[in-house]
């Protein structure tokens, strides 16, 4: 009792796994309890995550790139080439997922994180170039409601899931360390 270990969300190794720069924040360094968590979630999972190049190229820059270098090189997660947004109903989720995060957060459309209105666009061209499953890792509140609206919003066959650090590793009480 206590921890709600069992409330975790399944990752699908049938599904691609697009991942955000603020959940390699979130996570800590691989010393970390909640590294290690997410790190055993993904690999008992089968999946392996998919880091669109703007993300490695966010991360780069934070001293916490060793984050995703020990992902890589354990091969938990790669390194993707994020296709270009073809698709109509892509490009149409980016614009309205940009437009929702712009009215959640009360910033202009134009000073929205690209990577955040990305995530909706990707989901969608992903599922128009085959894949039938997409879940997007992030721990960004607006990011979230903003991806899922978008992607519901457009006529494309398959399924996403958005998704945050506490639904994949559920939350326990070791977070805090008790004397």
């Amino acid at each position: 009792p206590g921890t709600t270990m069992s409330d975790k969300v399944e990752l699908h190794s049938n599904e691609r796994t697009l991942v955000d720069t603020n959940l390699f924040i979130a996570i800590g360094n691989p010393e970390n309890t909640k590294f290690q968590r997410f790190r055993e979630t993904v690999a008992e999972s089968g999946v392996v995550l998919s880091v669109p190049e703007r993300v490695r190229e966010e991360l780069s820059i934070h001293p916490i790139e060793r984050r995703l270098t020990t992902a890589l090189d354990e091969g938990w997660a790669e390194t993707v080439s994020a296709p270009p947004l073809t698709a109509s109903e892509a490009v149409t989720a980016t614009d309205r997922a940009r437009r929702m995060i712009a009215e959640i957060t009360g910033q202009d459309e134009h000073d929205v994180e690209k990577a955040d209105t990305m995530f909706a666009g990707l989901a969608v061209q992903y599922l128009t170039l085959g894949d039938t499953r997409v879940a997007v890792l992030t721990d960004d509140g607006p990011a979230t409601t903003a991806i899922k609206t978008a992607v519901r919003s457009v006529e494309v066959r398959g399924d996403v899931r958005v998704l945050t650090l506490a639904e994949v590793i559920g939350e326990s009480d070791d977070d805090i360390t008790l004397i």
